[in-house]
């Protein structure tokens, strides 16, 4: 997801993929690790679990009580905004994450092409996509399908 933040030294306004953030985040996790307890980990990784699934089924819920694509892509960007707010909390105590708007992404842009070859690389498809809206259709179907999969 696009993640807005400032440059620094221009303190321009730019946008970095949340992907980076969040390795960033679990990088420094991984310098404090030797100061948390076998509890304390095994409790954090059930917490993330049950964000990951809850993330997972409200995306379902919308891709089946949506009446639009375009509603369900736009609801389903609100959902992962506020998982991946949720889940950086793990990492650190703040969570002043904003995001870009759907549409700002063009297809030129270095996130359009990051998500792109995620998708690609995860799912195992060579799709190309045409915006960002489709990329994240992408994702909510294949979502929905792994999710319906296991309630089967």
């Amino acid at each position: 997801m696009p993640v807005m933040c400032l440059g620094f030294e221009d303190r321009d306004s730019r946008t970095v993929n949340s992907h980076d953030l969040l390795g960033t985040a679990i990088l420094n996790e991984l310098h404090l690790a030797k100061a948390c307890t076998r509890t304390k980990i095994s409790d954090t990784l059930k917490s993330k679990q049950d964000l990951l699934q809850n993330l997972l089924r409200d995306i379902y819920t919308l891709y089946q009580c949506t009446t639009s694509k375009e509603e369900c892509v736009s609801k389903c960007y609100v959902v992962f905004g506020r998982a991946f707010c949720r889940y950086i909390t793990f990492y650190t105590s703040c969570c002043d994450v904003r995001f870009a708007g759907l549409d700002t992404i063009q297809k030129s842009d270095f996130i359009f092409q990051q998500a792109q070859r995620h998708f690609k690389t995860h799912f195992e498809v060579d799709q190309e996509f045409n915006n960002y809206r489709d990329i994240l259709w992408a994702y909510v179907e294949q979502i929905s399908a792994l999710v319906k999969q296991d309630t089967n």
